[in-house]
């Protein structure tokens, strides 16, 4: 891990190429959640030449999607899509929505991005400079949990920030990015239809895993950016907390079954209590 974490540091030191292809960010929206107005306002606020953004939602009447048009009618300058799906037809809802995000999208690098995180200025500008490269197929982003409701939402950011991190960072160091991270992924319009369009995610709970390892497959590079964002910690209870926890492993296991066994060396809670002992 400290390895790892020396590796990413030093990234960071490196100067980045100015590269700023236009770029369609798409945001699918289920529903509200406390400063979502807020934190979707940060992707309003980007310093970067050329982008739009794309809502999506299953039904107009979404809170979620309500809240982006409040937003949206405050920065008249920034283009706008909002893009209505209906039932989904994939198990994985959030797929059916990606379907029809692609074929509204005007540009060629995409950025799916979930609605509770927030980013600085220079979030675009960032995640799209490894795409300098041409055999960059995707990139994404480490994130840090912010939590501010309570114990078990506080402890769920802090094993975001902590052991997650520590083991992307392990796995980029043993053997590359081949795979991708929910709050960020960005990719190529190219690759997503060599891997038959978002569909092909359609049948699995853990989109950005498949959506990364596919393109890796392929021959892309996978990029982990040296840029962190913030996502936000909606769990305040303790039983919510440890669902979402559940269903983090099991995706873990059934994605990556090695990754998932060396977990037990890169949580750091049992080492922090048999140091207290």
């Amino acid at each position: 891990v400290i390895a790892g974490l020396w590796r990413f540091v030093a990234r960071r030191r490196v100067v980045k190429p100015s590269f700023l292809l236009p770029v369609s960010l798409f945001k699918p929206l289920h529903g509200t959640e406390p400063d979502l107005e807020a934190h979707l306002e940060t992707f309003f606020e980007q310093d970067y030449p050329e982008f739009e953004i794309i809502f999506g939602a299953r039904v107009s009447t979404d809170a979620g999607l309500q809240a982006a048009r409040r937003v949206a009618e405050r920065y008249p300058k920034i283009p706008v899509k909002f893009v209505l799906t209906g039932e989904p037809w994939h198990v994985n809802a959030k797929v059916s929505t990606l379907e029809l995000m692609e074929k509204a999208a005007a540009h060629d690098i995409f950025i799916v991005s979930d609605s509770d995180v927030r980013v600085t200025r220079d979030y675009i500008r960032e995640v799209v400079a490894p795409f300098a490269e041409e055999s960059v197929g995707a990139v994404t982003c480490l994130y840090r949990g912010v939590a501010d409701r309570g114990l078990w939402s506080k402890l769920e950011a802090a094993g975001m920030s902590i052991e997650m991190s520590a083991g992307v960072l392990v796995a980029d160091v043993m053997e590359g990015m081949q795979f991708a991270l929910g709050p960020t992924m960005a990719v190529r319009r190219s690759c997503v239809r060599e891997i038959g369009g978002f569909g092909a995610l359609g049948a699995y709970c853990a989109d950005d895993f498949v959506l990364g390892n596919a393109i890796a497959r392929n021959g892309h590079t996978v990029v982990l950016s040296t840029h962190a964002i913030d996502h936000m910690v909606l769990n305040t209870s303790f039983v919510d907390s440890q669902k979402h926890q559940i269903r983090w492993m099991k995706s873990t296991r059934f994605s990556r079954p090695k990754g998932h066994l060396g977990t037990c060396l890169t949580f750091s809670v049992p080492f922090g209590l048999l140091a207290g002992v």
